[in-house]
């Protein structure tokens, strides 16, 4: 039988990381030879031609790159990179472990604690809006937690670069959540806006448990962007 041509598909597989180290172990376990496999429930013929992207938050300049798919299975596909793909996507894993600021734009972790929805939504679009127009050398990424207690175990488990919570949460109050924070977890050094319209009552019992900011309520974000670049000096 007489085997179809390959062709490229109107389609672009992106594979996305948490973060740029999660790309570079993925790149040296599985992207380091000229095929890979990647991942994925869509359904693509053998020898097709498609686009295969690499993101992860702070990637400035974007990774796509050419393959054919060679072998399908339940799982995913494997592919073989396409005029010099192979060369490209080594070139540009040793710029990202080089923290190349050309490509690796550095990454601010924000945890935003507020049990207001609609408030956690502006907080996190106006700072990711503001690295766009203002900030294009630093990307935001975001966790929320809508309790103290919640926020409690993400500062356990993670990382984070900067915080912003509400003085009056459910569960655990704010006051309450920094407080343990600063001495249970030793995260001293960590920067912590604390906003709220509970008047002078909240902003003393925030900055005594160890608030670094206090911001009232209603909050215009361009004050938020301009406390955050403050405290974090970008």
């Amino acid at each position: 039988m007489e085997r179809q041509p390959a062709k490229k598909e109107l389609l672009r597989l992106i594979v996305d990381y948490d973060n740029a180290d999660e790309f570079l172990e993925d790149y040296e376990q599985n992207l380091t030879s000229s095929t890979a496999f990647i991942g994925t429930s869509r359904q693509i013929s053998i020898a097709t031609i498609i686009e295969i992207g690499f993101a992860f938050p702070g990637l400035m300049e974007p990774i796509v790159l050419d393959a054919v798919v060679t072998q399908t299975n339940a799982e995913g596909l494997t592919i073989a990179f396409l005029a010099g793909g192979a060369a490209k996507l080594k070139t540009m894993a040793e710029r990202v472990r080089a923290k190349d600021p050309k490509v690796v734009a550095p990454v601010v972790n924000v945890l935003i604690v507020e049990d207001n929805k609609h408030v956690c939504d502006l907080v996190r679009q106006g700072l990711a809006g503001s690295a766009r127009r203002e900030m294009q050398h630093v990307t935001f990424t975001f966790a929320t937690a809508e309790n103290g207690a919640i926020a409690l175990e993400l500062l356990k488990t993670r990382t984070f670069d900067a915080a912003i919570v509400d003085v009056y949460l459910p569960v655990l109050d704010g006051a309450s959540l920094i407080q343990q924070a600063r001495t249970s977890l030793g995260l001293t050094k960590l920067p912590i806006i604390t906003m709220s319209a509970g008047g002078d009552g909240a902003r003393n019992a925030a900055l005594k448990a160890g608030a670094s900011v206090f911001l009232d309520k209603p909050v215009r974000l361009r004050e938020v962007v301009a406390t955050m670049r403050q405290l974090l000096s970008v």
